[in-house]
């Protein structure tokens, strides 16, 4: 789930704001994944919450290795 847009209308209703459902990203795997829209705008927010580029990324890179992996065997 990419951006505030998509983020209110298929989770923010359970998870409150944006910043609280990347936090809880571990509850939401394997099945989804809250991002913020990867517009240069967003760089205040990535820089005020250093832990999403620490924790989420490297788990959602890892992910996408192992899906990518699982295609192509």
């Amino acid at each position: 789930i990419v951006g505030r847009y998509a983020f209110e209308r298929y989770v923010g209703k359970k998870h409150g704001r944006l910043t609280d459902a990347a936090r809880a990203y571990r509850d939401m795997l394997p099945e989804r994944i809250v991002l913020p829209h990867p517009s240069p705008r967003n760089n205040i927010w990535l820089k005020t919450n250093p832990w999403f580029e620490r924790e989420v990324l490297v788990v959602l890179r890892a992910r996408v290795r192992a899906l990518l992996r699982t295609a192509h065997d």
